[in-house]
């Protein structure tokens, strides 16, 4: 439910897709939504706030319409199966939303009066994410592979316009990401398996505000005191939720991206949390030209790690656990954090690599795989390995276009295993889509998530935010336009003569003549044109309006 400027609005899902199950449980996708207007005076409401109120419903739309929304109605999926396996009884008999994870339950700031009235029926918590489900058979055993990220809604946002972290501790497009197995292995015998990962912005409060440059300078803001408590705050969370953290920093070693990682390193090396682990592999060095086999001087600086934290596993028997409790026989103790500057492709990458090395961990335990040879890169059978890279290379491109406003890069890497011209062509491509959309469009995409998460709240005593003027030096640049376009009109008109002698050697004289004095014109209007553009990028960027920073 949402409360706008002329009334509240009911918010009831009114088409879901069927997209897999976990245990016995349906998983939906959210398709559309509907809006029930509760009983008011809408009807006679001032005609700007009625516009208004039109607005915020469509940005709701907006949001949902990027595919992402899923829910189950028997099964709290804003957990892990670790997380769950942990519930105490009197837990378990609790309604869903309220013992969801409020890190990723989207629609928790829409339930506020439903929960005040004890409607526990009508809410039904909702992730944003990614989840793909695959029924598979290796060695005669059917079992289900499932991948499942969990996007936090803390600080959620597009790409330029939410960095870092902010005072609480909550990061930037972070994010847990589950590799579930799923092997029934009699009538009434079940094995549960997982593997989580999470990814999020380096834990500095910092920017990296859109200026038409193509890479914008990432800066630190506040005091290192101030960097270092929102810092404190965050692993401290990882460490509690998660167990033991190793710190995975892929970005460069050059140029600004070095001054951010080493703002970074001295931040961990200050925290000095002996839980928490730090590892700075610079990417695209080491896989530079194309050497995409250097990941596994990552996977050998780490393999160590990745045996320690172990994942989790469960047995369910029906006949024993008539609950459905399960009996635990693996826990997971730690897990990787990992991030580049967006958290996005060279992230993904690396842990479809920690994925990979795992899931023939999970699989020979099950008894479905021979023990695993060691090697970074070792395959699995012909249709998992199909399955398994498309499934992590779709999880890239979601998890992009929903930060970035684009597919991933490197995504040939993860649906090939290895990196092709193609596909580096396909990274340009994307790279540009996502120049102009993280300039010119981001800046309402960002509204329409502030909204959604209840991070502004629309108050007819205050003017409204969607109606802000233009800023000046926008305007000036329409001037600078204008008269630039006037001027090639004028110029292109000439009198007629009488003599078509004359007439042509007069339009032959005026065609040079114009000519040279458009092209001096030109390079003038665009040369003071491009000085504006330098000086002032970040008036021309889309910015956002509802919760601006």
């Amino acid at each position: 439910m949402v409360s706008l400027l002329c009334g509240k609005y009911l918010i009831a899902i009114s088409e879901a897709r069927l997209v897999g199950r976990i245990k016995k449980s349906s998983i939906f996708l959210v398709k559309r939504v509907q809006f029930l207007a509760l009983p008011a005076n809408i009807t006679l409401s001032a005609p700007q706030h009625q516009a208004d109120d039109k607005r915020y419903l469509g940005m709701i739309e907006t949001v949902v319409a990027y595919g992402a929304f899923y829910f189950a109605y028997d099964f709290d999926i804003t957990h892990t199966l670790q997380r769950i396996s942990a519930f105490t009884p009197e837990t378990r008999k609790m309604p869903i939303w309220k013992r969801a994870d409020k890190r990723f339950f989207w629609n928790f700031a829409m339930i506020g009066e439903l929960a005040e009235a004890g409607a526990d029926d009508w809410i039904l918590p909702v992730i944003n994410g990614f989840f793909q489900y695959e029924n598979l058979t290796l060695k005669g055993k059917e079992f289900d592979f499932v991948l499942l990220s969990r996007r936090d809604r803390r600080r959620t946002g597009t790409r330029f316009h939410t960095r870092g972290c902010d005072s609480e501790g909550n990061a930037a497009n972070f994010a847990e990401s589950e590799q579930i197995v799923v092997l029934k292995e009699s009538a009434t015998k079940t094995v549960y398996s997982s593997f989580v990962q999470t990814r999020g912005s380096m834990t500095m409060i910092w920017n990296q505000k859109p200026n038409l440059k193509y890479m914008p300078k990432g800066k630190v803001i506040g005091s290192q005191e101030k960097n270092d408590m929102a810092a404190k705050k965050h692993y401290n969370e990882l460490v509690e939720v998660y167990g033991d953290q190793v710190i995975i920093n892929l970005i460069d070693k050059k140029g600004n991206q070095k001054e951010m990682g080493e703002a970074f390193t001295s931040q961990i090396s200050r925290l000095a949390n002996p839980r928490v682990k730090y590892f700075w592999f610079d990417f695209h060095h080491e896989c530079r030209k194309m050497q995409w086999q250097n990941l596994s001087r990552l996977v050998d600086l780490v393999k160590e790690d990745i045996d320690r934290h172990r994942f989790f596993v469960m047995e369910e028997d029906e006949l024993i656990n008539a609950k459905g409790d399960g009996v635990v026989e693996e826990r997971q103790f730690g897990a990787f954090r990992t991030n580049c500057m967006d958290c996005l492709d060279r992230t993904n990458v690396v842990q479809s690599v920690f994925a990979r090395r795992t899931l023939h961990t999970q699989l020979n335990l099950l008894g479905l795989l021979p023990p695993h040879k060691g090697e970074p890169f070792e395959e699995f059978p012909s249709r998992l390995e199909y399955v398994f890279k498309n499934m992590w290379a779709d999880h890239a491109d979601v998890m992009s276009f929903l930060y970035s406003g684009t597919g991933a890069l490197k995504t040939d890497f993860t649906r090939t295993g290895r990196r092709t011209k193609a596909g580096a062509f396909e990274d340009g491509r994307n790279s540009v889509k996502r120049y102009f959309l993280n300039n010119f469009y981001d800046g309402d995409r960002q509204d329409c998530i502030d909204f959604f998460v209840g991070k502004y709240k629309p108050d007819p005593s205050k003017p409204s935010p969607l109606r802000k003027p233009s800023s000046h030096i926008q305007l000036l640049f329409l001037g600078f336009t204008a008269f630039m376009m006037v001027t090639w009109a004028a110029l292109s008109s000439t009198e007629a003569s009488t003599d078509p002698a004359d007439r042509v050697s007069i339009a032959n004289s005026v065609q040079v003549s114009k000519r040279n004095i458009l092209g001096v014109f030109l390079a003038v209007i665009g040369l003071l044109s491009a000085k504006i553009v330098v000086a002032k990028g970040t008036q021309f960027v889309d910015k956002p309006r509802l919760c601006p920073e």
